[in-house]
């Protein structure tokens, strides 16, 4: 390892002899699948104090090709607690003539618009070097200073899509030395530390990484990025610590304090709408219904205002608020009602990964309300308006989030969805035709974490027509004559439920060849995205919600036709679930079976005897299976 380091190191200097740049010196593996080579890569982070870090950047990069290249673009993003000190961007040609250079004024200011927030203080510098000739390197010498250190900015050699990397350091220097600096578990792995009494010194280098392995690696790797924390940190002068969960949650307390007051004409309108109930369960629906009927979800984030929620006399003077802003206010409509809740904040969406129990620091980018029973918590999504209270879905459910209640604060399961709560049932009645397309009345029912299946937890206000084009295009694939019997949403024991009847044709799903009818089992995809997790570094699927999904084929078999082949009746079992294949009927006029399919909770290893692996092979042979009806005479 030693001798190819010194290797690089003699290229990385041979490469610029008399100021021209030899490209052959360049190895052929960090050419193949690239548009750009990284070849030196310095970034250095200099923590002076919590509220004083400088991080500086020197590169220089070779671009082979404008084939939509990441690192023509250059992003640098400020806010209110980050000034960018220092930009120099030059361009030269190959024998080091310099072509261009690009200055701070050069480039364009625009606010980082996340989609959703009408207000942000989250900026950016953007510059996009177009260049016709290839190639050319890229020099660049960039200086921030942050002055807060609740969320340091971390560090990957990934440079982006097609990008080889020659050589790239990361280097920190903690001249803070009472104030200990805690670093995440990477596949990038450890630094080289050099300690004194002034100064910690952490460094990183990596060496001649193609574009495709930094590819591969990125992928398999949920965390592909160095990233510090101070255990000791301070935004906009409000001092915290992240030494453990506990002790973050006392600065969030802190920040939380005073907001949930309210006047007393709002108290006394509350109390209108409690009225004479005296049930804490229904006290609490009447209140999450105000709630949902009367306040919009808008975000907000600016500066500490991005962790400190708007004050709840605010929020319901003006009918809106963020995820803390509403969760706050939930949390005063419940003191009117003398029921006490806490504030939790969590790490939100589809699959999102949970806080370690051992590694405090900021993941988290939602908040809802936790209201404690003496036998269970009720958890409320105080943005969503229109599920039933204590419904956290895929969104929040099934996961750990952080009770923010002073010296009590504390990491805590949110609401555990399995098989029996999440579920699609379809049932297929299908009619054959000698002399034309099938028709296929379809019946859906989705509970739980199903009904978001193909987004139908977004159709509950959409008119007639606009929720037809939703099936079109979420939905069914290659149809005709679509038409709606019938849809509904409804509550069944406070989980979402969604039903639906559908009519149409298809020469796809039901395909005639000659005198056969070839009839397709997979009618409708499986919602993989709900369903699994792959997390390649571990080589593990992670079902994290569980699934129970079942197809009945109830198949009309024209006069004079016969079932010529079908599926046969089976069960197999794995570890990670269950498959099912029976027959209810079988005659000459109608074909009945049933598919069910379960999946199971739980993490994975792709190598275990009936794992996932096994699971998944037997249930893409299963659903790859036609009925064949056979109607020669």
């Amino acid at each position: 390892m030693r001798n190819l380091i010194i290797f690089i190191i003699f290229i990385t200097r041979a490469i610029y002899i008399s100021g021209q740049y030899d490209l052959t010196l360049i190895p052929d593996s960090l050419k193949l699948n690239a548009d750009a080579v990284v070849l030196n890569n310095i970034e250095t982070l200099e923590i002076h104090a919590n509220n004083k870090i400088l991080r500086t950047t020197s590169s220089e990069i070779l671009v082979w090709s404008n084939n939509k290249n990441a690192v023509n673009l250059i992003t640098i993003g400020y806010d209110q607690f980050t000034k960018v000190e220092d930009i120099n961007i030059s361009i030269f040609d190959i024998e080091g003539k310099k072509i261009k250079t690009i200055k701070k004024k050069d480039f364009i200011d625009q606010v980082a618009d996340d989609g959703f927030s009408v207000a942000t203080d989250h900026r950016f510098l953007f510059y996009n070097i177009i260049e016709n000739k290839t190639p050319y390197i890229i020099k660049k010498e960039i200086k921030t200073l942050t002055t807060q250190s609740l969320n340091i900015s971390g560090y990957s050699p990934y440079e982006g899509e097609r990008v080889s990397v020659l050589k790239s350091t990361f280097t920190i220097i903690n001249f803070d030395v009472t104030n200990p600096l805690r670093l995440n578990e990477t596949i990038l792995g450890k630094p080289v530390t050099d300690s004194t009494s002034i100064r910690h010194k952490y460094e990183w280098a990596f060496y001649n990484m193609s574009a495709s392995r930094l590819k591969s690696e990125k992928e398999s790797n949920k965390n592909y990025a160095i990233m510090p924390v101070l255990e000791n940190f301070q935004m906009d002068g409000v001092e915290g610590s992240l030494k453990n969960w506990q002790t973050f949650g006392v600065w969030l307390t802190k920040l939380n304090e005073g907001m949930d007051g309210l006047s007393e004409k709002t108290n006394q309108e509350i109390k209108a709408v409690i009225g004479i109930e005296k049930d804490k369960k229904v006290i609490i629906n009447k209140l999450y219904t105000y709630l949902q009927e009367n306040m919009r979800y808008v975000s907000v984030q600016l500066g500490i205002g991005g962790y400190r929620p708007m004050p709840a006399q605010t929020v319901h003077d003006f009918k809106y608020g963020d995820c803390k802003g509403l969760s706050n206010y939930m949390k005063s409509l419940l003191n009117v009602a003398g029921i006490p809740s806490l504030y939790v904040i969590i790490n939100a969406g589809k699959n999102a990964f949970s806080p370690e129990p051992k590694d405090a620091r900021n993941v988290f980018n939602h908040a809802i309300l936790a209201v404690p029973f003496e036998k269970d918590t009720l958890f409320l999504e105080c943005t969503a308006s229109d599920v039933p209270a204590g419904y956290q879905g895929s969104f929040t459910g099934n996961r750990t989030a952080l009770i923010v209640n002073g010296e009590n604060s504390g990491l805590v399961s949110t609401t555990e969805y399995n098989h029996l709560d999440n579920q699609i049932i379809n049932v297929y009645d299908i009619s054959l035709n000698k002399a034309g397309p099938a028709s296929i009345l379809h019946k859906q029912i989705l509970k739980g974490i199903g009904t978001e299946h193909h987004g139908m937890h977004f159709s509950k206000n959409m008119t007639d027509e606009k929720f037809k084009n939703h099936l079109l295009d979420n939905a069914y694939k290659d149809i005709s004559g679509l038409s709606v019997e019938m849809r509904n949403d409804f509550d069944k024991e406070s989980i979402p439920a969604f039903e639906m009847t559908t009519k149409y044709t298809s020469e796809r799903k039901v395909h005639k060849m000659g005198d056969r009818f070839f009839v397709e089992t997979d009618m409708d995809n499986l919602p993989d995205e709900l369903i699994y997790d792959l997390d390649k570094s571990k080589g593990e699927y992670r079902i994290m919600y569980g699934f129970s999904l079942i197809d009945s084929f109830n198949i009309r078999i024209p006069m004079g036709c016969h079932v010529e082949k079908m599926p046969k009746d089976q069960q197999l079992k794995f570890l990670s679930g269950e498959i099912e294949y029976k027959t209810l009927n079988r005659d000459s006029t109608i074909l009945q079976v049933v598919r069910n399919l379960l999946f199971l909770k739980g993490e994975y290893l792709l190598g275990d005897k009936g794992s996932i692996s096994e699971f998944l092979t037997a249930l893409k042979k299963i659903r790859a299976e036609k009925i064949v009806i056979n109607c020669k005479s």
